[in-house]
């Protein structure tokens, strides 16, 4: 049927075919054309528009429906930025540019562009309760996933790539990234970034990358597998030639993964604690600059409070003050954190449980109870509307957990997170969750707008691990046992000095019970490296 609807010399298509015939045409050019399909009457004649949704195509290929079971097509207006091409033509220039992964390997599939996400989100509405439904106002084409991503869309192995891993739901995407492409990506980003403004840091490394909003992503890492016999990949189970494909000798582990709660119980629970501490504000932590500008962020935690020299006096005594002042059970503060951390813990281990294995090797019985909640994470921050530079945090451990919720209501227009090594970036929603390596993943969050009239606002909170920190407060415990003293004493000694001649006594005295306690926390076979190790396991894809 293709042969009958080649172009007129003009470029423009213009038949009457049947019915049957104009139809089929019709879906063979939509997902190629990227059209939205739009039904009018016309004089009495039913008319089905397909407009291209590229911002710069004018591009309308119309049916106009007429008797007989005949139908006029016409392509109004010409296609500019895709040529038409023949059936056999079309199949290899698709090929040529590996967008027809799926044809070559149909096991993985390998498609290239995310459903339902024909233009990029550049907006989300908020309404009451927190709801956070994105749109597109300025209707930018949603650009494809990079060369070094792939989609996996075979449901049997998706299944195999997760069975005991992470939990998909029959909507989710799965994600395979190249890991040593993605490594020279990461590093094309921090040399461009030494010469790029902040101001255009974001509009030039988001500029290509696909945009996942709404959408729960679990991406994978790829490397060549080591083969028993010392080979570079191994052979298949039944030792025949088999087609290769996209993870033949291939192994894969967690590289990240990106949430969208939909409990509605846990929601509401996390909004509530999170509004808690929200309205309590300065007085239950200390406030540090970020990105050398004016931009402040609210870090909540143990590790600030007992480790760092700027807070162990001030930060620890404020926090202490208010608990007396308000009449507060002394832990009140600590438990409503908690019961965030472990909400959203909970929820990223009900999705990937292989992270389990992260908090075995950091909560053991010298860090129990300094760890948030029952969370492997001993600090938090939170930011109200915040620009965050693209950056890495290098200190922290393998894993952080990023929090997204809203408050008021309106609108709040772009503000995109990005991941620009991985080519990803998207606007949170409701109670969106990130979990990646944030101190090898370059990323950050872009300016948001937030239009005169609209209340709305955007609150991130990232849940963290400062591992060199954690082990200051094992070995301050263990010196003050040894000093026959207690954490409390501390504490209260803490919250009692008096001046900065006070606070200095304070400081000196945690710096000399940690050296007395680091020698017997190392002869003990403390300070594993828990905090570098992923924790999680490369499978051989050729079980």
């Amino acid at each position: 049927m293709e042969r009958f609807c080649k172009p007129k010399e003009n470029g423009v298509i213009d038949i009457i075919l049947g019915k049957e015939a104009a139809e089929k045409f019709a879906g063979h050019r939509k997902p190629i054309w990227n059209l939205t399909q739009r039904k009018r009457a016309v004089d009495g004649k039913r008319v089905v528009y397909y407009e291209c949704d590229s911002p710069d195509c004018k591009a309308v290929l119309s049916l106009t429906f007429l008797e007989d079971s005949k139908v006029h097509l016409q392509q109004l207006e010409i296609h500019n930025h895709l040529p038409v091409f023949t059936k056999k033509k079309r199949e290899q220039s698709l090929v040529a540019a590996g967008i027809c992964q799926g044809k070559q390997h149909p096991e993985e599939g390998g498609e290239k562009i995310i459903p339902g996400h024909p233009h990029v989100c550049d907006c989300v509405t908020v309404r009451e309760g927190g709801v956070a439904e994105p749109s597109s106002i300025a209707q930018r084409v949603n650009p494809p996933l990079p060369t070094h991503v792939r989609r996996v869309v075979s449901p049997r192995v998706v299944d195999r790539l997760a069975a005991g891993r992470f939990n998909p739901g029959p909507g989710d995407v799965v994600l395979v990234c190249e890991e040593a492409a993605m490594r020279a990506e990461e590093l094309a980003v921090r040399n461009n970034l030494k010469e790029t403004p902040p101001a255009l840091a974001f509009e030039r490394l988001l500029q290509d990358a696909c945009d996942i909003t709404g959408e729960t992503v679990f991406l994978l890492l790829s490397k060549e597998a080591d083969a028993a016999d010392g080979s570079a990949t191994q052979p298949s189970s039944l030792g025949q030639a088999q087609p290769r494909s996209l993870l033949t000798g291939q192994s894969t582990r967690l590289g990240a993964a990106f949430l969208q709660v939909g409990s509605l119980e846990r929601i509401a629970s996390i909004r509530k604690n999170y509004q808690t501490l929200i309205s309590l504000d300065e007085k239950i932590g200390s406030r540090i600059k970020r990105f050398k500008s004016e931009r402040d962020f609210l870090m909540l935690g143990y590790c600030l409070i007992l480790t760092d020299q700027k807070a162990v006096g001030p930060g620890y005594a404020a926090a202490v003050r208010f608990e007396d002042e308000a009449e507060l059970h002394p832990s009140l503060l600590s438990d409503i954190l908690g019961k965030i951390a472990d909400d959203v813990w909970a929820e990223v281990l009900e999705r990937i449980p292989e992270l389990e294995a992260f908090s075995s090797k950091v909560i053991s019985e010298g860090s129990r109870g300094f760890t948030i909640g029952r969370t492997p994470f001993n600090m938090a921050s939170l930011a109200k509307n915040q620009i965050v530079e693209f950056h890495l945090n290098l200190r922290d451990a393998h894993w952080t957990v990023l929090v997204w919720l809203h408050g008021g209501e309106g609108p709040i227009q772009e503000g995109w997170f990005g991941l620009p090594a991985f080519g990803l970036q998207f606007l949170p929603t409701t109670l969106t969750v990130a979990v990646f390596n944030a101190a090898s993943i370059t990323h950050g969050t872009a300016p948001c707008v937030i239009p005169e009239g609209s209340s709305a606002c955007r609150f991130g909170s990232s849940h963290f691990l400062r591992m060199p920190d954690l082990e200051n407060l094992i070995c301050l415990r263990i010196g003050a046992d040894s000093n026959g003293l207690t954490l409390q004493d501390l504490r209260d000694a803490a919250a009692n000095a008096n001046g900065k001649a006070g606070r200095r006594a304070i400081s000196t005295l945690r710096k000399e019970l940690i050296a007395s306690g680091r020698a017997e926390f190392r002869q003990s076979g403390g300070g594993q490296q828990a905090w570098r190790d992923a924790a999680v396991e490369w499978r051989d894809w050729n079980l």
